[in-house]
């Protein structure tokens, strides 16, 4: 047993053994896309559903009543944003864009399970850059996903180009803190384990301020702070700082 194993071993010979366990599986994640996929989506199917409970007043006001026509829901995860899409009658369609095959697979088995959606959807289980497409979207919903994309400015360049001309971007999306409080602070200091565990998840980028310089003629952008209970309220914390909302041009 674990217990046996470390009674081999003196007090301090066993912290700096588990602080070795520790560093290899952070390394590991850094260096294995799979193994990172892995990890992301076991912690993500637990945690999602008190994410989403914390979110969901804001994605009800901006996914339910605000999204329209063709939706394509970028880093859809486990399908949780599809009750949003599902309850607003003015959804045509719906493309979950999923790269991570094992939420990819949580996700099929939710879809699987709905009661005969009114509107077709569909899983790409692709990045942005792989996504083919015949015919762009009315709405593309980013939701805590931009983050973790490589490249935020290619990630939004490609996301400008999957929108028809009188498209709409809707997002929520957690962002840096203010420069020089203490979540900046714990920010920089756990990014490396953060970004480890986290599936490529940064804390630090300015999404909000990225999206409102697109050019878009309709920017309807605020910045909130999102609190959350428990032991996933205590690790959001750092990711506590948000920006939500809309982006469009005026033809929408």
């Amino acid at each position: 047993t674990n217990r046996l194993l470390f009674s081999c071993f003196s007090s301090n010979e066993a912290m700096f053994l588990l602080a070795g366990l520790l560093i290899v599986g952070v390394l590991i994640l850094h260096f294995s896309r799979s193994a990172s996929h892995y990890f992301f989506a076991t912690i993500w199917k637990r945690a999602s559903r008190h994410v989403d409970a914390a979110l969901a007043k804001r994605k009800h006001e901006l996914y339910q009543l605000k999204a329209r026509g063709r939706v394509l829901d970028v880093g859809a995860g486990d399908g949780v944003n599809l009750p949003y899409f599902l309850a607003n009658p003015n959804v045509s369609s719906i493309t979950s864009l999923e790269p991570n095959h094992h939420l990819v697979q949580i996700l099929q088995q939710r879809i699987a399970k709905l009661p005969s959606p009114h509107v077709p959807v569909t899983v790409a289980a692709s990045g942005l850059e792989e996504l083919k497409v015949g015919e762009p979207f009315d709405t593309i919903v980013c939701n805590l996903v931009l983050c973790s994309v490589p490249d935020l400015d290619d990630a939004l360049k490609h996301v400008y180009n999957l929108l028809a001309k009188d498209g709409q971007l809707l997002f929520i999306e957690h962002v840096a803190a203010p420069e020089g409080s203490w979540r900046a602070w714990g920010q920089r200091l756990v990014q490396p384990v953060w970004g480890a565990v986290g599936d490529g998840c940064q804390l630090q980028r300015k999404t909000g301020d990225k999206i409102r310089s697109l050019g878009f003629e309709v920017v309807e952008v605020v910045d909130f702070e999102q609190k959350m209970n428990g032991v996933v309220g205590m690790m959001a914390w750092l990711a506590g700082s948000h920006a939500m909302g809309r982006v469009a041009n005026k033809v929408a």
